[in-house]
């Protein structure tokens, strides 16, 4: 009579389970692999926030440079002034600061946003870079627009100072002058040796900036002016 075959204990081929050393070994694998696809996603998600950044930088630029181009293009002066007032209603004034430059005029780029406002298509513009209140460190380019002309220095001018673009590094003009035939660096229609009553041919704009990886980057642009010959509007 055969004897029964005794059956070894352990882990058989039908049996589920694991050992401590492979749930150790596996928890490890799967730490790894969640660490690796953590990185991945975070250093995807780091390139797609300075894309965007990238991207919204350069769409304030566009804007606020064809901003800049639509005011300069219609700027103007009158030769209808009061010849008593040291103040004229129209000018066009740049200052050169080395890199922070100041350009003021007047123009006929105004829109009226309320019905029968009191104003009218003409206005002043001034634009300039100023320190960010929030940032010291940071200047932002600034425009501002009075609702109306009127005989007065333009810092006591009723009108409006918005932030045009953040960020910026330096702000340069200059303009050119048909007559002497080359670019000047500065240009007063109110002072008794620059140029009265005639406002430049062109004017060139060039920012200075930095992208989200601290790299500076210069826009250039041109555009003319119009109107350069004095308007006149008395009877011969």
């Amino acid at each position: 009579m055969t004897a029964p075959v005794q059956r070894r204990r352990g882990r058989g081929r039908g049996q589920a389970g694991f050992t401590l050393l492979e749930v150790m070994i596996a928890m490890g694998l799967l730490v790894t692999i969640l660490f690796i696809v953590w990185g991945s996603t975070d250093q995807v998600s780091r390139l797609s926030r300075k894309s965007e950044g990238v991207e919204e930088l350069y769409r304030g630029v566009r804007l606020s440079t064809m901003r800049m181009v639509h005011d300069i293009s219609q700027a103007y002066v009158s030769q209808n002034e009061d010849t008593l007032t040291i103040d004229k209603r129209t000018f066009f004034v740049l200052e050169d600061n080395s890199g922070s430059d100041e350009l003021s005029f007047t123009t006929t780029n105004h829109m009226r946003l309320y019905q029968d406002a009191n104003e009218s298509d003409q206005t002043v513009v001034k634009y300039f870079l100023d320190d960010d209140p929030d940032k010291p460190e940071q200047k932002n380019l600034m425009r501002f627009e009075a609702r109306r002309l009127d005989a007065k220095p333009i810092e006591r001018l009723d009108g409006e100072t918005n932030i045009l673009l953040r960020g910026v590094v330096g702000l340069d003009f200059t303009v050119y002058d048909p007559r002497a035939k080359e670019w000047k660096q500065d240009w007063s229609t109110t002072s008794a040796d620059g140029q009265p009553y005639r406002v430049p041919e062109r004017v060139r704009l060039k920012l200075t900036i930095k992208d989200e990886y601290g790299k500076e980057l210069v826009i250039t642009t041109e555009t003319f002016v119009y109107m350069q010959e004095a308007l006149n509007l008395s009877a011969n």
